[in-house]
C-alpha cells in the first residue's frame, strides 16, 4: 500500500515513511496530492476524521467500548443534549 502511494505521489517509499511517522512535514501541494491519491478529503487526512456518519460513529463506539456501562450511559445522555441544542441553532 505504501508503495502504491508513494508510486501514485510520485515520492519514493522512503520520504513517505518519513511523513508517516512525523519525521518530515509535507508541503501543502504534496498533502493535496495524498489526499487525493488516498480518495480522502483534505480535513479527513488532516485531522484523521472522517465525515462520512458511518465512520464517525464507529469512531465513537470505539472510544465508548474502553468505558464502562455507567460511563456508556453518560456519554450518550450528554450527546444527546448536546445535538439537540446544536440542532437549535
Amino acid at each position: 500500500m505504501q508503495a502504491e502511494l508513494a508510486e501514485k505521489v510520485g515520492m519514493d517509499p522512503v520520504s513517505l515513511s518519513r511523513i508517516e511517522t512525523g519525521n518530515t512535514l509535507p508541503g501543502f501541494e504534496r498533502i493535496v496530492e495524498i489526499a487525493a491519491a488516498l480518495d480522502v478529503g483534505l480535513m479527513q487526512l488532516l485531522e484523521g476524521v472522517s465525515q462520512n456518519l458511518s465512520d464517525q460513529a464507529q469512531e465513537v463506539a470505539t472510544c465508548m467500548g474502553k468505558l464502562t456501562a455507567n460511563d456508556r450511559n453518560l456519554v450518550v445522555s450528554l450527546v444527546r443534549q448536546l445535538t439537540e441544542r446544536l440542532a437549535k441553532k
